[in-house]
């Protein structure tokens, strides 16, 4: 596993800060676990299925499915996208950008109450 840097992690735990879904909520305590200090957003967006936008200090970041970035009008390298698609079978995905271009992707490892 290749940890994250420390503004990406600020940048995925500020957006998911808002949110009470389950893996939400872990990728903002991971941030916090690791001294990361959560950000306003500005302009939060949801998209059901899909991800959430926001504008984090100056920068638009979206977190999502491919559907997302597809959406947004977002362009996904295609060596980045087939890194995803190899990782799927084991994990949750989650591509992310920052600005008119995605730039990388965030497994989250999910564990059931009997692994932990």
């Amino acid at each position: 596993m290749i940890p994250l840097s420390k503004d990406l992690l600020q940048y995925i735990s500020s957006l998911n800060q808002y949110s009470e879904h389950p893996l939400a909520e872990a990728v903002v305590k991971y941030g916090k676990e690791n001294n990361v200090t959560l950000t306003r957003v500005s302009i939060l967006q949801a998209v059901a299925g899909k991800g959430v936008i926001g504008t984090v200090g100056d920068l638009k970041v979206a977190l999502g499915n491919s559907k997302l970035l597809e959406q947004l009008s977002i362009s996904i390298d295609e060596k980045l996208l087939s890194q995803v698609t190899a990782e799927q079978e084991k994990e949750k995905q989650y591509l992310y950008s920052c600005g008119p271009k995605a730039v990388g992707y965030v497994t989250i490892l999910m564990l059931s109450k009997r692994q932990v």
